[in-house]
């Protein structure tokens, strides 16, 4: 299904794929490292969060974006959806994000 087959992992540069234990919540457009373990991927209908290197996902908004992005220095985030729609995220220390 789309919920559980959105998401592949690879650690050899494309040449293999895998599932992860636990996909993100639905079709995400979009996939933004943070650092090397916590990743952020938003869709039309919705964003998850991995603190894990994108082996599990968790749902954190059902907020629709079609963008996302890290500054290059820094830690801010920002995620960018339809009719102008822009939102700011930052991790908290217990590593879940937050829509500002």
């Amino acid at each position: 299904t789309l919920r559980r087959d959105a998401v592949y992992l690879t650690v050899d540069g494309g040449r293999t794929w895998q599932a992860p234990v636990e996909g993100t919540s639905g079709y995400r457009s979009a996939v933004e490292y943070i650092d090397r373990y916590n990743l952020i991927a938003v869709g039309t209908s919705g964003g998850d969060y991995s603190a894990d290197g994108g082996h599990t996902w968790q749902r954190f908004t059902d907020e629709g974006y079609h963008a996302v992005r890290k500054a290059k220095q820094g830690s801010w985030i920002i995620a960018a959806g339809s009719q102008g729609k822009i939102a700011e995220i930052w991790i908290a220390p217990s590593r879940k994000p937050k829509k500002i």
